[in-house]
């Protein structure tokens, strides 16, 4: 593994393996959350390592991000408050720098 990252940084042509992938797709979901009963898809979008942005309404606000900030601790997410009501949410599988 080592000699194919060795391979990839100095020239991408000499890597033959087809198991060694160098890009990743990530997929951006977004959500407009107005009501508890969308939680089960967004668990399941936090569960299959989606990027989520959401906008959480007023009303359901303390009790969705009680319950996202639980699923951001299980599975190392990181949440990044864009407005007072937006957030996005980054799987751990993506960098995220912060220059604030």
């Amino acid at each position: 593994m080592y000699d194919k990252l060795k391979n990839w940084f100095l020239n991408m042509d000499e890597i033959k393996d087809e198991n060694f992938n160098t890009t990743q797709n990530f997929t951006l979901v977004r959500f407009e959350i107005t009501d508890s009963k969308q939680l089960n898809e967004i668990g399941d979008a936090f569960k299959s390592n989606k990027i989520l942005l959401c906008h959480i309404s007023d009303k359901t606000l303390i009790r969705t991000l009680d319950f996202i900030s639980g699923l951001c601790f299980v599975l190392n997410y990181t949440d990044i408050k864009i407005t007072n009501n937006n957030y996005l949410f980054i799987p751990e599988t993506i960098d995220y720098i912060s220059n604030s």
